[in-house]
């Protein structure tokens, strides 16, 4: 159902151990509108693990350098 909450999707994925779930507009006419994955689930935590990682490394590197330096994003 549209209104689940993704922690409400999550455990029942998990639960059954499946990672896909149907999405129906309701559940008299079980209309098919998407499919919820688990991917779907952890992907948006894992861009914010990645950025908070990246806070940390730089506020390392500036507490090393001492106070009156300057922090610098990486080359790619």
């Amino acid at each position: 159902m549209p209104e689940e909450t993704c922690r409400h999707v999550a455990a029942r994925l998990a639960a059954r151990s499946l990672d896909r779930l149907p999405v129906v507009a309701d559940t008299s006419s079980h209309r098919l509108i998407g499919i919820a994955s688990r991917h779907d689930l952890v992907k948006p935590s894992l861009s914010i693990f990645n950025e908070e990682r990246e806070r940390k490394r730089f506020r390392r590197i500036s507490l090393f350098q001492g106070r009156d330096s300057v922090a610098t994003e990486p080359r790619e």
